[in-house]
């Protein structure tokens, strides 16, 4: 995978951890942290407000002219266990019934085809882009601005993660040894590439971020979509 995201990035495009998806002619990046809620908006956008899925998880993103865009990416929805009770109960038969299981790192992946989701296979110019973090309760959607220090170490990890191979090691036998060293694929030039698509993100999509409950958040995203 790295020597594709090398690929990439020497085409100003690059692999990004964060959701993806369309309404219309435009679309909209969804980053945050971990377990912030990404996929759970992700979803109540496809089901409930006639989105559709480009990616989630791995994003690839790209820089050209004054736009960027959405090439695709994962088209899966890789959720958690207690994320789907608390969010989408009529989902728990996508996980496996035996035995007792910590409902934070049990997870599997849904197909959107399996749930009546809709797909995007075209590239789709980026409207905005937030921070999210989501909230399975029903608390009103607040707004801010990002820390800009914050933002921009965020990004360049994101960004740099896989061209880095931070998120890729190798691993060796049925207990997943550390193996051999992996080169780092990254150059000046390709930094140069990130950092062209990264003030795309902040700049040009208005880069921000809303809090809030999930299906809250999720209509404030429509409204700011139409």
């Amino acid at each position: 995978y790295g020597f594709l995201e090398r690929q990439g990035q020497a085409n100003k495009e690059a692999t990004i951890h964060g959701a993806g998806l369309s309404f219309g002619e435009s679309g909209i990046v969804i980053l945050g942290k971990e377990g912030s809620g990404k996929t759970t908006l992700a979803l109540e956008l496809s089901l409930n407000y006639g989105f559709k899925l480009i990616a989630n998880d791995l994003l690839v993103v790209g820089a050209q002219d004054h736009d960027l865009w959405m090439f695709g990416g994962t088209k899966h929805f890789f959720t958690r266990l207690q994320v789907i009770k608390d969010t989408r109960p009529e989902f728990l038969s996508f996980f496996s019934e035996s035995g007792p299981k910590d409902p934070w790192m049990t997870r599997t992946s849904i197909l959107p085809e399996a749930i009546g989701v809709l797909t995007e296979d075209k590239p789709i110019k980026v409207k905005r882009a937030i921070v999210v973090h989501a909230l399975a309760n029903n608390d009103e959607v607040l707004t801010s601005p990002l820390n800009h220090r914050w933002c921009r170490l965020f990004l360049y990890e994101n960004l740099s993660k896989y061209i880095r191979k931070t998120c890729l090691p190798i691993f060796a036998g049925q207990d997943d040894q550390y193996c051999i060293f992996s080169p780092i694929l990254d150059t000046p030039a390709l930094h140069k590439n990130r950092v062209y698509i990264m003030e795309h993100l902040i700049g040009s999509s208005g880069l921000f971020h809303v809090t809030g409950g999930y299906q809250k958040i999720a209509k404030f995203i429509s409204n700011l979509m139409q």
